[in-house]
């Protein structure tokens, strides 16, 4: 008979629950691991044999955890016992991850130890709702029904996780986790892959939030693509929403009892059919009553947060849906001790469908608890759902020898003392060194109540103007009223008002070789040195064959921010030993390597000269962008020196890049610019300022190169003329500038021949 549990006492629910509706509606954290900081120090054995459930409130020390303050650390002992026992460690954040968020997918790049790697998953948008959207990571296009996921406007995002941690067939490891972290690591692949998770989460949170919400994500999978969501929601307290499905041994089920479940898969079978369980799970496959840990306490990592754990016993007795059933029982526990009883659904009533096939019955509850932790627009219940088939439940007291605290206080959501109520208000300023943006109120608890109205006011900085709003505000007043009914997010949008002063290239003078990189592929060398302010690429050596390319030599910066909408110059100097090309661009730093500023051809001879180029980012925003310098087209030694980039106000010129369709301002326009060749080595500007203040005028070549520049003082309503005096030019088209307050215009200028 189904016993569910009734020696505990039931809870009375915290306050939490008296608060308006959907007041309380954010469960998951900011951060990967709430109780990091929480010290922990296990035992150098585990010998203690216990054929029942260990008590999940029970400490490292033998105290029992008794007020909700403890619980965040009373997580990170059960976290390492997790780790140490079953899965396997999870390293922390990488020492850098990147990446960048489309319409169609995310790219992540890694970095730790020295040591690199990528992958990528794609994106499928809803038809329903508005951006920024939640989404559901799922695994191998397994688990929830996609269409069900994105009919409530909820997006997919498809993830391979054999990219990271592959499966061998054996105990064998490979895959990215591992290139990264050594194939001798005794990380299981299923904590491989719920890294990897969390790295997609972190380009998100990384991204301007135009597209996806950080704040606001789930993950879902079935079979061994079942045991995976499992251990992502457990070991990354961001993830708003657990959608396990089919799991089986290694997944939800509890270890001990799929060890005794009639037809199911045994641990020890389940640890030597692929690396999914750490290789230290070898000492307690054959041997459970002495696991320090069990499947039900994992459960209770992922409290309070959202938990739909989908069975189907028709499927496979294989599936241990017994053992799944006493996990969700047996982990609900902490879940109403911590006063959210209502965020853990069981479900497995239903008498059809194969393995892994998706079933009307799991319908319900996938877009009920969607609306519940992803849109929040629907309340959780009061108490836990836990629905196994009839001849599926277990009698809890055969694993069940301990009751649950009445623990004081209210849970604090992050660790910090802020009780889950009321709805956040993220502002930002696009881009950042526009503005900012002001709030008529700031709660002291972080949340605003339900039904509060917020004033926004975006405030320029010199140099900019506010152009409108974007999120949960809209038009193109400085202020906007918020009504906080949902947790919200908006953004101001400005725009240049005059050229920015700030170089967006780090060591652009080449003080040091700091923030620059040679890479050399395919066969080709060279070397790079610094001296008198210049970068010095000698020694070049260029590829040969099918695969020669410009960039198999490149001299890289990264981490370049780039912000859609936005127009940047990139100016530089540079010679060669003898005339030869080289090649510039700007553009992504990962796969599939997006040009943002089109590759560019720079002739150069033994004569410094100085190159302008001016474009516009039309791609998402990206924060890595990349400058690279390609010299692999010659062996010439080069230099190159005062790299800049700032942006600029007007639109770019046509005097950039390669361009040689250039328009001609008509004389008169603004300020009645001329030019006119007076020689082959004089070219004479005249205009009327309109502004008081510095001018530049500026004479560039057809592709973009700086020939000559001048600053004049000006008044407002004056008129000016300078004289380029210069050697001798060769004869074409050249183009003059003038800028004034802001302002740019430019006219053609013929040299004769």
């Amino acid at each position: 008979m189904k016993n569910h549990l009734a020696a505990v006492p039931t809870l009375v629910l915290a306050a939490a629950f008296a608060l308006p509706l959907f007041a309380q509606q954010k469960f998951n954290e900011g951060v990967e691991n709430v109780g990091a900081d929480c010290p922990v120090t296990l035992p150098a054995s585990f010998t203690a044999a216990n054929a029942k459930l260990p008590d999940p409130f029970k400490k490292l020390d033998g105290a029992r955890v008794s007020s909700m303050d403890e619980w965040w650390c009373r997580r990170q002992e059960i976290l390492k016992l997790a780790e140490r026992a079953i899965y396997g460690t999870k390293p922390p954040k990488p020492a850098a991850v990147t990446g960048t968020v489309s319409n169609t997918g995310i790219s992540i790049s890694v970095t730790d130890g020295g040591k690199t790697g990528t992958f990528s998953v794609s994106v499928s948008l809803p038809a329903a709702g508005t951006a920024p959207y939640p989404a559901i990571i799922s695994y191998g296009n397994s688990g929830a029904d996609a269409a069900t996921i994105r009919g409530q406007g909820v997006a997919v995002i498809n993830y391979t996780p054999t990219a990271v941690g592959a499966e061998t067939g054996s105990r064998s490891k490979s895959g990215m986790f591992y290139d990264i972290y050594g194939a001798s690591s005794k990380t299981g692949t299923l904590v491989a892959w719920a890294w990897g998770v969390s790295r997609i989460i972190d380009v998100i949170e990384q991204s301007d939030g135009k597209i996806l919400r950080a704040d606001a994500i789930g993950v879902t999978g079935c079979s061994r693509y079942g045991k995976g969501p499992f251990a992502a929601g457990a070991f990354d307290q961001r993830v708003a929403l657990t959608i396990p499905v089919e799991g089986g041994t290694g997944g939800a089920a509890i270890l001990r009892g799929a060890a005794k479940e009639s037809g199911a898969q045994s641990p020890s079978s389940a640890f030597s059919e692929q690396p999914w369980l750490g290789d230290d799970f070898s000492a307690f496959q054959n041997n459970l009553n002495n696991l320090p840990i069990d499947m039900h306490e994992v459960v209770a990592m992922i409290a309070p947060r959202g938990l739909l754990i989908l069975d189907k016993p028709s499927a496979a007795d294989w599936l241990a849906s017994r053992s799944g059933y006493a996990s969700a029982e047996a982990g609900s526990e902490v879940y109403k001790a911590l006063g959210f009883g209502g965020n853990i659904t069981y479900h497995s009533n239903n008498n059809n469908g194969s393995h892994c096939a998706w079933i009307s019955d799991w319908k319900a509850p996938v877009e009920d608890n969607i609306k519940r932790f992803l849109l929040r627009t629907q309340a959780p219940p009061s108490a836990p759902s836990i629905n196994p088939r009839s001849d599926r439940a277990e009698d809890m007291s055969n694993w069940v020898d301990w009751t649950a605290p009445n623990l004081a206080g209210s849970l604090a959501i992050g660790g910090g003392g802020v009780t889950v109520s009321g709805f956040t208000l993220s502002t930002a300023a696009s881009p950042e060194m526009g503005g900012t943006v002001n709030r008529s109120a700031e709660p002291a608890n972080g949340r605003y109540d339900e039904g509060a109205v917020v004033t926004v006011t975006a405030v320029p900085n010199n140099g900019w103007a506010f152009v409108g709003w974007e999120g949960d505000a809209a038009g193109t007043a400085a202020s906007a009223q918020i009504a906080m009914d949902k947790n919200k997010s908006v953004t101001a949008k400005f725009l240049p008002t005059a050229d920015g002063a700030d170089n967006l290239i780090k060591n652009g003078n080449f003080a040091s070789t700091q923030n620059w990189t040679l890479n050399t592929w395919n066969g080709t060398s060279a070397s790079f040195a610094v001296s008198g302010g210049s970068a010095n690429i000698t020694g070049i050596t260029p590829a040969s064959g099918a695969n020669a390319a410009d960039h198999n030599i490149q001299l890289v910066q990264n981490g370049i921010p780039l912000v859609k909408g936005m127009k940047y110059r990139l100016t530089f100097d540079a010679s060669a030993a003898s005339a030869r090309e080289i090649g510039v661009c700007m553009e992504m730093d990962a796969s599939p390597y997006t040009q943002y500023m089109s590759a560019k051809t720079v002739n150069l001879s033994a004569a410094k000269e100085s190159f302008a180029y001016e474009f516009e980012m039309t791609e998402p925003s990206d924060g890595n962008s990349r400058l690279t310098f390609n010299f692999a087209a010659a062996t010439a030694n080069v230099a190159v020196s005062n790299v800049k980039l700032v942006y600029i106000a007007e639109q770019p010129s046509s005097v950039c890049g390669n361009n040689r369709n250039a328009k001609q301002s008509a004389p008169g326009q603004r300020y009645g610019l001329r030019a006119s060749a007076l020689s082959k080595s004089a070219v004479n500007v005249s205009f009327r300022a309109a502004n008081s203040g510095a001018a530049s005028v500026s004479l560039y070549n057809l592709k973009g190169k700086l020939v000559s520049a001048a600053k004049l003082q000006t008044s407002a309503g004056s008129s000016y003329s300078h004289t380029f005096n210069l050697g001798a030019l060769p004869n074409g088209f050249y183009v003059v500038g003038v800028r004034s307050g802001g302002s740019f215009e430019q006219a053609r200028v013929a040299i004769p021949k």
